[in-house]
């Protein structure tokens, strides 16, 4: 199914989260990756993409949590990966626990 707009997208990507360990993870591996980029961006390569690719695949086995929703995530961060980086923000800030 492809979204036609962002709130459509968006609301499909939170959906693909709902469950709390997919959430957790995906939210571990997200962090991963951005340390990967920042590692990267201060000059050590390596490191940053051994940092980069172990938050993927941490974000990856998040969605092989029931329901599996491996195939419909990688598709949609394809298709729009603008998209998705706004809707990991949102889905980030949705999850933040109360101060």
């Amino acid at each position: 199914m492809q979204a036609e707009t962002f709130e459509a997208f968006r609301d499909g990507f939170l959906a693909r989260h709902e469950s709390r360990m997919a959430d957790l993870l995906s939210t571990v591996g997200s962090a991963l990756f951005a340390a990967g980029m920042g590692l990267a961006v201060v000059g050590r390569r390596r490191e940053g993409a051994r940092t980069s690719l172990a938050g993927v695949a941490v974000a990856a086995i998040a969605h092989l949590f029931p329901p599996v929703t491996l195939r419909e995530e990688v598709a949609a961060i394809l298709r729009h990966p603008a998209w998705a980086l706004r809707s990991e923000v949102t889905r980030i800030r949705r999850t933040k626990p109360a101060a």
